[in-house]
């Protein structure tokens, strides 16, 4: 704690600042307090001697104390963290202070996408609760349950109130973690309130419907055939998200193999499994139909992305893609008489579905979409496939 006397208030007073250092960056935080040089010099002293400086000298040292607690109970340090820490550090226990630290540190991770989710989940509570503040101790079974009648009553679908449901969940058990409320508050599991399980949705289509889809004539160079064609990178390609392809370099093509990291794995689990590719021949027809130059160093392959974009950039460019490849998926799916409503996600549904259907066990299966723990799907599998990446590959190819 310091103070700041770069620049005077026209009373002759500085700004107290608190100064934060780590590593080799450090910032500087106000504390609220204006004082003269004399005032600071005769309070931040051990034994003040007036009554005046006495009582500063009060204020600076719970000031001290409450950020020496915050320091203590941080974990591992972030300027970010801390802030939100500061900004929350009279309603520790509170759940909407929870969110906004945990928003705080999902964007910090660049998990943009998630960080949206959970400000709507609190937008969602607060607007039911209609209060600023809410106790981890209020949210109980009985508030849960009134909670999930009136997201259900608001239109909201089964799977947004699990979702929203599992945010808070998440919180509480952060912050019985940090010790800031008692475990016997604790709403969630086994004869309390238990989240309601989101219904299965199988979002695959035939291999009829695929031959139709691959079959319908667009035209060429269009942006309805570059969209579709991202769809069928998708399915042929182990089910690959929007951003992952897109996010593909050349770099990650070696001996005909293409290997990538999923986004939304690298941050939170660094021991997640690589995926790979078999480059088989309508993929590496694709990358040469649409690819960029790969000459040019880290360029990406496809012409989503540009380099140095912002994480916020590729947030708005990957919903924008995603909602191209819907519109032109649906509009060739329709003219090929396929009633289905088409999105992405059915590619990586298809490519699932498909090979289980050809036989290929699901633990393979589940290596191939990158899961990191295959004990659901292993004793589901009766036999030891002996096919090859790239025979395995093939079979989703239609005849």
């Amino acid at each position: 704690i310091n103070l700041d006397t770069r620049r005077a208030k026209k009373d002759g007073t500085y700004p107290v600042k608190l100064r934060v250092f780590y590593k080799s960056k450090n910032k500087r935080y106000s504390t609220g307090l204006y004082l003269t040089k004399d005032d600071f010099e005769k309070s931040y002293v051990i034994t003040p001697v007036l009554k005046r400086h006495k009582e500063i000298n009060r204020k600076l040292r719970d000031l001290e104390n409450e950020l020496i607690e915050i320091l203590e109970n941080i974990g591992d340090f972030s300027f970010s963290k801390f802030e939100s820490r500061v900004q929350t550090k009279s309603s520790e226990n509170d759940l909407f202070s929870s969110f906004d630290l945990y928003i705080s540190k999902l964007r910090e991770e660049k998990r943009l996408s998630t960080a949206i989710s959970y400000r709507s989940a609190k937008i969602s509570v607060q607007r039911y609760f209609n209060k600023k503040t809410i106790s981890f101790e209020e949210v109980d079974v009985a508030f849960l349950r009134k909670y999930e009648n009136y997201m259900v009553s608001d239109g909201r679908s089964v799977s947004t109130v699990g979702i929203y449901l599992r945010y808070i969940r998440n919180l509480f058990n952060i912050a019985i973690k940090e010790k800031l409320v008692k475990s016997d508050y604790y709403p969630f599991g086994k004869g309390q309130y238990q989240i309601p399980n989101t219904p299965k949705t199988y979002k695959a289509l035939t291999m009829e419907e695929v031959k139709m889809l691959l079959n319908e004539s667009v035209e060429e160079g269009s942006a309805e055939s570059f969209y579709r064609d991202l769809w069928v990178f998708s399915y042929y390609g182990n089910g690959i998200n929007t951003k992952d392809m897109s996010l593909l370099q050349y770099s990650n093509i070696k001996d005909n193999i293409i290997f990538y990291k999923r986004a939304k794995t690298i941050l939170t689990n660094r021991t997640a499994p690589e995926g790979k590719i078999p480059l088989i021949e309508p993929l590496q027809e694709i990358i040469d139909k649409w690819g960029n130059d790969p000459l040019v160093k880290d360029n990406y392959i496809f012409p989503v992305l540009k380099p140095k974009m912002t994480d916020q950039q590729i947030l708005d460019t990957m919903k924008a893609t995603n909602k191209q490849i819907g519109k032109f998926i649906r509009k060739i799916a329709i003219r090929a008489g396929i009633k289905t409503n088409i999105s992405m996600q059915h590619a990586r549904h298809t490519f699932t579905t498909v090979l289980a259907q050809q036989g290929v066990p699901l633990a393979i299966i589940s290596q191939r979409l990158t899961h990191g723990n295959t004990s659901t799907t292993d004793k589901y599998i009766g036999r030891i496939s002996n096919l090859k990446d790239y025979d395995i590959s093939k079979l989703l190819i239609p005849n």
